[in-house]
């Protein structure tokens, strides 16, 4: 079924200028065939234009329909698509193999110098999000080690976050998994703050959501060009009467420095 959501979404703008098409034509063909049914004086000619205009008003009720059900797709089901859905990753190409080559001389080789790798180690010290100051290793001054508490707070069954991990630390971007649900769910939305907000919560997701999840993708952010540091993010559940009826709130860091 998420393969039928994506090909609608990817063609939303073909498939309405097909329906819309076809609206003209038969709305077109379903006046002409009341007229006739209207002019008719026969029993034969009265037939037919009846069959006409009935046709036509099929045909006509199918492409508003197929419109109306394309417009539900882009509005409800395309916020809670996965982003690997909608954008799948760029396929890696192949390596290339030298030919053989009988009794050709063998090519001497070059043994690679190994590549430093940067050392993230979570530990607890941090409770707001604060600029936190990053340790530069004394062997290799690329190193950053973040600190982060591991801090949960509000969350339950029906309002969670499982990932990322409350005091793992991330980079580049983030996607939130979780649970935004409850009885009277009217809409959810996710924010982060942190030294790239100065402090203020921002949003994640441009607009509230309005669909529920029980338990899968929330939203996510590109976070390429923020400072580093640790931040929190919070997924609030906003009730049918307006009122916010769960909270959950975690902290991660994000390294940008390595």
């Amino acid at each position: 079924m998420e393969q039928l959501y994506v090909f609608l979404i990817k063609n939303d703008v073909w498939i309405y200028f097909l329906c819309g098409l076809g609206a003209l034509w038969y709305g077109y063909e379903f006046i002409r065939g009341a007229g006739s049914l209207q002019r008719a004086q026969f029993s034969l000619e009265r037939e037919r234009a009846t069959r006409r205009r009935n046709g036509s008003f099929l045909f006509l009720l199918f492409f508003v329909v197929v419109a109306a059900f394309v417009t539900f797709v882009d509005v409800r089901i395309q916020p809670t698509l996965p982003d690997e859905l909608l954008n799948p990753p760029t396929p890696t190409p192949r390596p290339f193999v030298t030919p053989f080559v009988e009794n050709a001389a063998p090519t001497p080789t070059r043994r690679a110098l190994p590549t430093p790798t940067s050392i993230l180690a979570p530990t607890a010290t941090l409770r707001t999000p604060l600029t936190p100051t990053p340790t530069e290793a004394s062997t290799n001054s690329n190193v950053v080690i973040l600190d982060v508490e591991p801090l949960r707070e509000g969350c339950d069954t029906g309002v969670d976050i499982v990932q990322p991990r409350s005091g793992s630390t991330i980079s580049g971007g983030v996607s939130v998994f979780g649970s935004a649900d409850s009885t009277s769910f009217r809409s959810y939305v996710l924010e982060i703050n942190g030294p790239e907000t100065g402090g203020e919560w921002t949003p994640i997701t441009p607009v509230a959501i309005t669909q529920a999840v029980p338990n899968g993708f929330l939203g996510s952010a590109n976070l390429e060009d923020w400072e580093t540091g640790v931040y929190q993010i919070r997924l609030s559940v906003i009730a049918g009467n307006n009122v916010q009826t769960g909270q959950c709130t975690i902290q991660i860091g994000l390294n940008n420095d390595s």
